[in-house]
């Protein structure tokens, strides 16, 4: 069904038949999601980040622990030695993650 009058080029257009694409469809009509686990207990360490007098950082690293008790201990002992006063603490949670079922489906 022509539209307007112009001219007959789309009538030129070679015809190519184009091959049947495959249908989208879930392959479990369950909603999931992805959700995050404590893999286990989390771990404490400290690293001293105070600049030395050669203009670098002392780089001082801490053992891990289970507890942040230790972790503060060893930063007061390392700024009682030392004169330090800059620290970089952490608190790793080793994580895994899993899919699960989305909240309300059935």
């Amino acid at each position: 069904m022509r539209t307007s009058g112009g001219s007959d080029a789309a009538l030129n257009i070679p015809q190519v038949p184009q091959p049947e694409g495959r249908f989208m469809t879930a392959t479990d009509p369950t909603p999931r999601m992805r959700g995050f686990f404590p893999s286990d207990a989390p771990r404490f360490a400290a690293v001293c980040t105070t600049e030395t007098t050669e203009g670098k950082e002392c780089g001082a690293e801490s053992s891990t622990w289970d507890t942040p008790m230790q972790r503060d201990q060893w930063m007061r002992e390392h700024a009682d030695e030392f004169g330090h006063e800059s620290f970089n603490r952490s608190s790793l949670a080793p994580t895994t993650v899993r899919v699960v079922k989305a909240e309300g489906a059935k």
